[in-house]
């Protein structure tokens, strides 16, 4: 074998080697491939499973909390029967109707813009406005405590609460033995809490009216 014939061996035996290394490369390369794909498959998966999870629990959670809420709905809901809701409505209607009469006449006992005849005395004033304060309290007392058996306590006492910020402002009117500008800040202080005692009973009788249901 002369020397050309041997440089051609050799080259071809180092092609056979190169030709199996490529196929050995390219079978490593597409082992890996498949590992590497089964892995992000696997990571994929576990993080959409994990997503599922937290959505289901999300969604259980948010069940079970609409399930509390409707439950403290209906075990706040009364149910009457038709004639007792229309005599306790009548009385809350009776009720306002004579608050609104109170409200004026105590109102009066000291307006902000007060007018008064110039012949009139003071104590003649205050006997004639004491007098136009007497008969819609009275009457308003009559409805509110005649009917207390008929109707929620929590709106009896906010009503109630109403006529006690009135008596207090009449109290406060007779006694007049103080500096003026003491007694007008009374009588204003004394008109906020009328009004916001009133605002508390419309919102008592409101409230009562919302969660009955009649059967």
């Amino acid at each position: 074998m002369n020397h050309a014939e041997i440089v051609a061996l050799i080259y071809s035996e180092l092609l056979k080697v190169a030709g199996g290394a490529a196929v050995l490369l390219a079978a490593l390369s597409a082992f890996l491939g498949r590992i590497w794909m089964t892995r992000i498959a696997s990571r994929e998966a576990a993080t959409r499973d994990s997503k599922l999870a937290e959505l289901k629990a999300s969604f259980e959670r948010q069940g079970t909390e609409l399930k509390a809420r409707l439950d403290i709905a209906v075990q706040r809901t009364v149910f009457v029967d038709k004639l007792q809701f229309e005599h306790e409505y009548k009385i809350y209607q009776q009720a306002w109707e004579h608050l609104f009469a109170l409200r004026h006449a105590t109102l009066a006992l000291r307006p902000i813009l007060d007018t008064f005849d110039p012949a009139e005395n003071g104590e003649d004033r205050m006997k004639r406005r004491m007098g136009a304060f007497a008969a819609p309290h009275n009457t308003y007392l009559e409805v509110v405590h005649k009917n207390k058996p008929f109707y929620p306590e929590k709106v009896y006492a906010a009503l109630d609460e109403v006529r006690e910020k009135c008596r207090t402002e009449v109290d406060d009117y007779e006694y007049i033995e103080r500096p003026r500008k003491e007694y007008w800040a009374e009588a204003r202080k004394n008109r906020e809490e009328i009004l916001t005692a009133i605002d508390a009973a419309c919102e008592a009788i409101r409230t009562r009216i919302a969660e009955v249901r009649v059967a």
